[in-house]
């Protein structure tokens, strides 16, 4: 062996020392090398897992709870907790669920949603800052009531659900353009 391969093997095996020492040292390594780990164990089970449609599927899959912990982290970095936002997304599908499969147009029922959800987060954020109550207890009862409002539409007797339906598809079509808007 003559010594530059033995200066490159040296060279090579404190590159991947340093970089296993960089990797032991932070948490983003720690987390990036047990990611890499179970990548290759699922890899190695299932031939399907390093397939495009297995990567999309699993994106969408998690859409939601990733927007959602971009708002938790807004509200964490501001220095509060909130602890309403996963009955707020209940909420939220609930009323988008009920208002489609009544017949209510699309997009007018989304705006309907995203407003819904606005408007709790300015409860939220007026009971927070006017009545300075802290953002903690506010979220939980907020979170609360949203349940036990929930659970009642979810009891309430067919008929009158169905009127409310009626009344609210109706309100969404008078403000739905003309056309067909989705297909």
């Amino acid at each position: 062996m003559d010594g530059s391969a033995a200066s490159d093997s040296r060279s090579a095996r404190l590159t991947v020392e340093t970089f296993a020492e960089a990797v032991r040292a932070s948490d983003i390594g720690r987390l990036v090398a047990v990611w890499l780990v179970i990548s290759a164990l699922f890899a190695v089970i299932s031939p399907h897992f390093l397939t495009v449609n297995n990567f999309l599927n699993l994106g969408l899959a998690m859409s939601v709870q990733g927007i959602a912990a971009m708002g938790v982290t807004l509200a964490l970095i501001s220095g509060s907790l909130d602890l309403s936002f996963p009955v707020v997304i209940s909420a939220s599908v609930v009323v988008l669920a009920r208002l489609v499969s009544g017949g209510a147009p699309e997009v007018p029922t989304i705006l309907l949603v995203l407003v819904l959800g606005a408007a709790i987060g300015l409860l939220n954020g007026i009971l927070c800052v006017r009545l300075r109550i802290d953002a903690l207890l506010v979220t939980l009862a907020t979170g609360t009531a949203l349940a036990n409002a929930l659970v009642l539409i979810a009891e309430m007797r067919q008929a009158s659900a169905s009127r409310f339906s009626t009344i609210v598809v109706r309100i969404c079509r008078a403000c739905a353009p003309p056309g067909p808007v989705m297909t």
